[in-house]
């Protein structure tokens, strides 16, 4: 897993605070707008969540803490990152964040301090506007691998378009090639569904047929389990026989030389049975 170090800066500005003059107060509010101003020139824009979502890092108004963190390359995003630092551990971070306080006087917040390595591998990574799938190089400025999904409409090409490059009037962008490409690619995997749907359905239906073949089956050797014994004329003498399954019981009464003959004919079956002499 590839990684950027940097720093991850904590800032908490308070410009209505009582234990201090009120020219104390100006200056801590012309800090924070220098530091916003500095930020917007970096291109971040600020991410604002509730308090509840927020962990509380526990440092003094108007001082600054910074921590090293280590960012995540492997998939970048336009504002966030995976990364891990001392007070947000496996947490997706923000490259600019301010918790939402209901007093507008109190500024609470961090920043991930943007570096030259960082900067470039974020305006070297283009990204797919309809997939989401990156790239280290622009090529022809479109996405070609979610051309066969069969949910990308012929109206939402322009979303291929890969972000991070020069804007691209798709109107000029030889069109007929993708369209062409976006064709085929749709015919080989609407193909490649129905194929799939024919073996689905036939694998059903054959499930189905096994299913009724065996209870077919099953429901002839139950019946059959219940009157055999009937048709057997030299076991009504000695001794009593129960054979038994889950559906029936038959008594008939016959010898021990007897009970050992039908056991054997019924053995295999596909119902279970029992034989006591009584």
């Amino acid at each position: 897993m590839k990684t950027v170090n940097t720093k991850i800066v904590f800032y908490r500005f308070n410009f209505d605070d009582t234990s201090k003059s009120k020219d104390e107060n100006l200056a801590a509010r012309a800090e924070y707008d220098l530091m916003c101003s500095e930020l917007k020139c970096f291109g971040y824009e600020k991410m604002k969540i509730s308090e509840k979502k927020w962990i509380d890092y526990k440092i003094k108004d108007g001082f600054y803490r910074d921590e090293d963190i280590s960012i995540e390359t492997d998939h970048l995003f336009n504002n966030q990152f995976n990364a891990d630092c001392e007070t947000l551990k496996n947490h997706r971070v923000f490259d600019w964040f301010e918790k939402l306080i209901d007093n507008n006087k109190i500024k609470d917040g961090y920043y991930i301090v943007p570096t030259y390595e960082l900067c470039d591998l974020l305006c070297s990574t283009f990204k797919c506007g309809y997939c989401g799938k990156q790239y280290n190089s622009a090529g022809d400025g479109f996405c070609h691998a979610c051309l066969d999904s069969q949910y990308l409409k012929s109206k939402e090409l322009h979303l291929l378009q890969l972000r991070n490059i020069p804007e691209v009037v798709f109107a000029k962008y030889n069109k007929y090639e993708l369209f062409a490409e976006y064709n085929k690619r749709q015919k080989e995997s609407a193909i490649k569904s129905e194929e799939v749907r024919r073996r689905n359905v036939a694998d059903e239906i054959s499930k189905k047929r096994k299913l009724e073949n065996f209870r077919i089956i099953a429901t002839n050797n139950l019946i059959e389990a219940g009157i055999y014994p009937h048709k057997l004329p030299v076991f009504f003498e000695d001794g009593l026989v129960i054979i038994g399954n889950k559906y029936n019981w038959t008594s008939v009464s016959f010898t021990e030389e007897d009970r050992k003959e039908v056991k054997k004919l019924l053995d295999g079956r596909l119902f279970s049975f029992e034989i006591k002499i009584l």
